[in-house]
């Protein structure tokens, strides 16, 4: 024996041939009652496999109505009109339809499944009147072999499939209301699957259902494990994407602020204009910005007030301290922006005018402002003295407004810095500071994009403007000329269905089907006057079938084959371009990185390392064998496939160096051994499990000698 070998002597007895042989001499054939069960059970399973086939296509069927019920319900409570009406009816109606069908489908199976049951019982008692006469011999043996036979057919009809999956509906649904649907769905998957593999195993016996459940529920777990795992990995990909488009695009925020920055440059120019000088204009907008930052009114509101304001002579020193007043009895008062804007009007109308006009004072009083009182007040008279004085044009309206402004401050002073803590107020100061970051955006979009519109402007008011009229001109001449065609066919076509008369755009072969239908039309004619109503489908028929030989002629005319031509060398030389472009291998990136899951990262190898996803996913970038993708190696790696790669060992195991791993592959190239003899006597096998037993005994002894040397 060689150094180091390893020396196992084994005897193995075949103690199973007598027991296999002993098995199949009891399977013998059926009494005839049995026989007659079996006969009834075979043409069961033939009942139910349509059946069966038609409840899983009605569930299929049930949930895609579900969804458009759901989607209905949904646009008519957007929409409320009637065609979301209708759709919402229908889809209610489908369903309604497909439930029943499902029901009479599962009536019919519960039927056969009652009748199973008879069977089971019939058979059971006859089993029990056998085992009293014959003792267990060979009647009985027939017996068994009979139920043996019956459960076979029986669990090949689908009934323990159904039975299967009634079971497993009922607890998903009882587990969901319990659990909720990603435990319910764990839980029912696995008890499904373990059903399932129980039914399927039934057709060898109890012995064999029992191993179909076990390799159903060991399916199930992995079933249920990869499911779970591609869920979350299609939420993982669902909401990485949403947050990348989230946040990668600004097209929104350009497009606002894009326009709040062009609302403001327009603003510029109008209170230059009112102002006089683009400085003040500039100044006040600044202040205007802060205003509206620090008030529950947004800037847009603010501008509106200070034109008001500003046409009627208020100048831009005095306008933050009027609009302030205003701002405070608004906020005061629960005014809208309107009807502030329509206090400023009254008070620069007082203002322009020089006087205090009842109309004026009633746009105040009409809005919670006491105009009246407070002049009253001012003047040291009555209400009835101040109207009297208001009639007959006795009071300023300058006078007026610096007093009724005055009184207003006392009034309401503060009401806008109280309002801007509640909620609303909160919520508008936040709505005003989110304008002025979209108005960034905006103001360098505009800057920058002006410059590009400039010379667009330069460009298309050039030659080449004129290059593309020309060339916009010869388009619009082809689609017309496309289309006159077009109506030429049509024209020509039911000019030769009526009139005979043949135009020289047509093939001899189209010429030849609108002469002949043209005859037959003209035969027609005496029939159609004389009110036979088939002649009259006969000719509308005709009309119908010249309009088609016309569009077909069209379709098949020299001028569009050379247009089809000419589209497919367009295509054929995008194709061309696109095949050699750096575009291609960029959208193949783009599209692998949107498309790859939560395996492609760190976090997620690590998470799923040990779940049947991550095993698969492990086996299928390392195929170089043994390893998890813990780097564990439980029988050992022949080859180690790069540097730095990771390994669990274990106490007594050894590694070898890449000098050490040549001289032994060299060992082994020149006809060395490992050293290993396998002797077998004396070894009893009394089941089958110990086979497995010596196997992985064997294994164990070999890799010990390969380590030994």
């Amino acid at each position: 024996m060689a150094k180091g070998g390893v020396s196992l002597y084994f005897t193995i007895q075949d103690r199973a041939s007598s027991v296999l042989s002993g098995i199949g001499d009891k399977t013998k054939a059926l009494d005839k009652e049995t026989q007659s069960l079996a006969q009834s059970a075979a043409a069961l399973t033939a009942a139910n496999k349509p059946l069966i086939q038609q409840q899983a296509e009605l569930k299929t069927k049930l949930e895609v109505s579900a969804k458009a019920v759901k989607d209905a319900r949904k646009a008519f409570m957007e929409y409320g009109d009637e065609a979301s009406k209708d759709r919402l009816s229908s889809a209610i109606q489908e369903q309604d339809e497909l439930r029943r069908e499902l029901k009479d489908t599962e009536d019919q199976l519960k039927s056969n499944q009652k009748t199973y049951q008879e069977y089971r019982e019939a058979i059971r008692k006859g089993s029990l009147e056998a085992e009293s006469l014959g003792g267990g011999g060979a009647s009985g043996g027939a017996v068994d072999s009979g139920i043996s036979a019956l459960a076979n057919g029986l669990a090949s009809s689908g009934l323990l499939n159904q039975l299967s999956g009634s079971l497993t509906e009922t607890a998903g649904t009882m587990l969901s209301s319990a659990l909720g649907d990603r435990a319910a769905d764990a839980i029912s998957g696995l008890l499904g699957s373990t059903m399932t593999g129980a039914a399927a195993g039934a057709v060898a016996g109890p012995l064999g259902a029992l191993i179909g459940a076990g390799v159903g529920a060991v399916s199930g777990v992995m079933d249920v494990a990869t499911q779970q795992f591609k869920d979350k990995d299609e939420v993982f990909l669902a909401y990485s994407q949403e947050l990348a488009d989230k946040y990668a695009d600004h097209s929104d925020d350009i497009t606002s602020g894009s326009s709040i920055a062009a609302g403001r440059e327009t603003d510029l120019l109008s209170f230059t204009t009112l102002f006089g000088e683009r400085s003040k204009a500039e100044g006040y907008l600044a202040d205007l910005v802060e205003m509206s930052n620090r008030t529950p009114f947004l800037y847009g509101d603010l501008t509106a007030m200070s034109k008001t304001l500003a046409t009627y002579g208020f100048d831009d020193k005095r306008i933050l301290p009027v609009l302030t007043k205003i701002g405070d009895a608004g906020a005061a008062l629960g005014l809208a922006t309107s009807d502030m804007t329509t206090v400023a009007t009254a008070l620069g109308r007082m203002q322009t005018t020089d006087k205090a006009a009842l109309e004026y004072i009633n746009m105040l009083s009409e809005r919670g402002i006491n105009a009246v009182g407070y002049l009253s007040e001012a003047r040291g008279e009555s209400v009835a003295d101040t109207y009297s004085a208001i009639s007959k044009g006795e009071i300023s309206g300058t006078d007026a407004v610096d007093i009724i402004l005055t009184a207003m401050g006392e009034a309401f002073g503060g009401s806008m810095e109280e309002q801007s803590q509640t909620f609303s107020g909160l919520s508008s100061t936040l709505e005003g500071l989110q304008q002025e970051i979209q108005n960034a955006a905006g103001e360098g979009y505009n800057q920058v994009r002006a410059e590009g519109v400039q010379e667009g402007i330069d460009a298309y008011s050039g030659p080449l403007g004129e290059y593309l009229q020309q060339m916009n001109t010869i388009v619009g001449e082809n689609q017309a000329y496309l289309e006159n065609l077009s109506d030429q066919y049509q024209r020509d076509a039911l000019t030769a269905l009526f009139t005979g008369e043949i135009s020289d755009i047509f093939t001899p072969a189209e010429a030849e089907a609108l002469t002949g239908m043209h005859d037959e039309f003209a035969s027609l004619q005496e029939a159609v006057e004389a009110g036979d109503p088939e002649a009259k489908l006969q000719m509308q028929g005709l009309y119908e079938q010249a309009q088609i030989i016309g569009e077909d002629a069209f379709n098949t005319s020299e001028y569009m084959q050379q247009a089809h031509e000419i589209e497919q060398d367009h295509l054929d030389a995008i194709k061309e371009t696109l095949a050699s472009s750096e575009a291609i291998e960029q959208k193949i990136e783009e599209n692998t990185a949107k498309t790859a899951g939560i395996m492609s990262t760190e976090a997620g190898k690590q998470e799923y390392a040990s779940s049947p996803a991550g095993l698969f996913w492990w086996t299928m970038t390392h195929p170089y064998g043994g390893g998890t993708p813990t780097g564990g190696y439980a029988v050992g790696l022949p080859y180690v496939p790069e540097d730095n790669f990771p390994a669990l060992l274990h106490e007594g195991e050894r590694v070898l160096t890449a000098r050490e791993a040549r001289a032994y592959n060299a060992a082994q190239a020149g006809g060395g051994t490992s050293g290993i003899v396998i002797n077998v006597s004396g070894l009893s096998v009394r089941e089958e499990a110990d086979v497995e037993k010596i196997a992985a005994r064997l294994l164990e002894e070999i890799q010990l000698a390969q380590m030994a040397g």
